[in-house]
């Protein structure tokens, strides 16, 4: 029982690439179905589905890259206050100074 359980952890990625491509697959035949309904050749119903897919997927990435790009760059300009409001209260007194000053020595920098 344990070794089945760790089995379907070790491959839920791999089954949940194929549970979507599954879903991806059945959904898409559909939309292919009916143009070829319409009286449109299969491999042109082919390419006008795949085609909309990858545009309505590069819409999509075209909209959330900036986006995203746009929240990294605000994180990294407010990092310094986001540690200091909400990170150090957590730490106890003096363990950050320990931490940088190994840090410092790591890294082979000098104060």
């Amino acid at each position: 029982m344990v070794t089945n359980r760790y089995a379907v952890y070790v491959l839920w990625p791999l089954l949940l690439l194929v549970f979507l491509a599954l879903f991806l697959a059945v959904t898409l035949h559909s939309f292919v179905d009916w143009l070829d309904s319409k009286r449109i050749k299969h491999w042109v119903s082919q390419w006008v589905v795949i085609g909309s897919l990858v545009l309505v997927l590069g819409v999509g990435m075209a909209l959330l890259v900036p986006a995203l790009i746009n929240q990294a760059v605000n994180f990294s300009r407010e990092y310094a206050t986001i540690e200091r409001i909400w990170l150090k209260p957590f730490l106890r007194e003096g363990v950050s100074e320990k931490h940088d000053l190994q840090q410092d020595k790591a890294f082979g920098e000098k104060n």
